[in-house]
């Protein structure tokens, strides 16, 4: 039994440790990439990897020149980018992460990426800012049950770039947490109740592929009022630093 835990610690460091988290340059796409936005080309819709490549512009959702490594998604509050998923997302991991530089703060959530949840059918997540600057991430089952975590207001600065991430079933020890980082600094880590969180047994796994939405939610009234780069959706980041 000892044998086998052992065995288990050491997959699942090697696990940990084989995905890039060097979040001061450009990534690129892995096996467990769900979705990995550049918004390099003027075509913001165009070029992602991953599984979720089929993309539409919608709303007012323009091209930037001055990302933090070159094109970036550029937004006034709404518009966003919607993206169509060829697969499910498995599993109960995922990370979020994005550069962003915020003109402004939102009158109420400003949604840097978001997935809908349809109960039933499909699991969400979603990372946003609220009006007074703090961070949130949300990860929903397709049960209906929910997780969250939110750091303090004022986090997030204005009118300059910084990378948050923002993971859900951060396991250690079969406990599951919902942590966000900003520059790599990690600001909270809030404990998942038995039965939330993304997935909590395979039993419970979606069966349709919800899109996901960059900049704004699915109805437009929530959008970020500035530039996203380097958007990035994975499924097998469990610690980030």
């Amino acid at each position: 039994m000892k044998k086998l835990m052992l065995l288990f610690l050491v997959t699942l460091g090697s696990m940990v440790f084989a995905t890039d988290t060097a979040f001061w340059k450009p990534y690129t796409s892995d096996k467990f990439t769900y979705g990995l936005y550049h918004f390099d080309s003027p075509k913001i819709h165009k070029k992602a990897e991953g599984v979720c490549i089929s993309g539409k512009k919608l709303g007012r959702a323009t091209f930037g020149k001055k990302g933090k490594f070159g094109g970036c998604l550029k937004l006034d509050g709404k518009g966003a980018v919607r993206f169509s998923c060829d697969e499910i997302f498995p599993g109960n991991l995922v990370s979020i992460e994005a550069w962003v530089k915020l003109k402004t703060y939102p009158e109420d959530k400003a949604y840097i990426v978001y997935r809908k949840p349809v109960k039933g059918k499909s699991k969400g997540f979603a990372l946003w800012i609220d009006s007074e600057g703090a961070i949130h991430i949300s990860v929903t089952d397709i049960q209906g049950d929910s997780s969250q975590a939110s750091t303090e207001p004022g986090v997030a600065p204005l009118k300059k770039w910084f990378h948050i991430e923002a993971l859900s079933s951060h396991l250690v020890n079969f406990y599951s947490f919902n942590v966000i980082y900003l520059n790599g600094k990690q600001l909270v880590k809030e404990p998942v109740a038995r039965g939330r969180g993304l997935c909590d047994d395979q039993s419970k796994e979606e069966i349709v592929a919800s899109k996901i939405y960059i900049g704004n939610d699915d109805t437009l009234k929530n959008g970020v009022n500035g530039l996203l780069d380097e958007v990035r959706i994975h499924r097998n980041i469990q610690k980030f630093w």
